[in-house]
Formats: C-alpha cells, structure tokens, sequence
C-alpha cells in the first residue's frame, strides 16, 4: 500500500468522518496508520477519535514459504477485494491478500 489517505462520511444520525493515514517504511516493512474520526452535530465537532498503530507488511514470497511450512501447497494468492469483484491475484502492493491453501 502506498502512502496516502482515504476517508468516509455518514450523516445519520450524526456526521462521522473517518480519515485513515498510512504510511509504509521502504526498509522495515512497517506500515504505520493513524485514524481520525470525527463526530458533528450541527457546526459543532462534539467527539474527535486519534488513534495509531503499526503492522509488518509481509511480501507474498515470505508469505507462500510461511504457508509452505505450515505442511500446506498454496493453491493462489488473491486481492483482498469486494465481494461483488472478480478475484485477482495478489500484488506486492497488497495489504492483505487472500491465501487460498491445501493440505500436502
């Protein structure tokens, strides 16, 4: 996942924003997220929500020879993606694929 932001607004009852930071280290394969929410009644912010936290971006090389391990042949690797979109195959970009296994 590259560096950047996305956010999302409901309005019932209340307007919430949600705005999610992230940004991934290049030597550590560490991606760092900080989360925002916002709650608003009227023109008045009435709660904020800060919080932060990390997690190791595995490549899917690492990922398969974990899985390969385990006593388990990975069948595919797939994108995380809606389920009203056909499947595609992971991309190192890809925070979290979908490993598709049998057992040996």
């Amino acid at each position: 996942m590259p560096d950047g932001q996305e956010w999302a607004c409901s309005t019932r009852p209340f307007k919430v924003i949600d705005l999610i930071e992230t940004r991934r280290s290049l030597f550590r394969d560490i991606l760092e997220w900080e989360y925002h929410s916002f709650i608003v009644a009227g023109k008045r912010i009435i709660r904020e929500i800060h919080d932060g936290s990390q997690s190791r971006v595995y490549p899917p090389p690492e990922i398969r020879r974990f899985v390969n391990g385990l006593g388990l042949r990975v069948v595919g690797m797939f994108s995380d993606r809606e389920a009203t979109k056909a499947p595609r195959k992971a991309r190192v970009s890809d925070v979290s694929p979908v490993v598709v296994a049998r057992r040996l």
